[in-house]
């Protein structure tokens, strides 16, 4: 079955195309804000869990 639209509320995130925002974290000991020194000449990818608590 298909739906001719999405009408849900539901707030799924990013688009396509949109940036993704800034994340603060620890690497190695120093405190990063942007993934530019991970991205490389074969990309990067990010995997996010919003919740492990079910």
């Amino acid at each position: 079955m298909y739906a001719s639209a999405d009408t849900d509320t539901l707030d799924s995130g990013l688009v396509v195309g949109e940036t993704f925002p800034s994340i603060k974290t620890l690497h190695q000991g120093q405190e990063l804000i942007s993934g530019d020194g991970f991205l490389h000449d074969k990309g990067m990818v990010f995997i996010a869990n919003r919740s492990a608590d079910w």
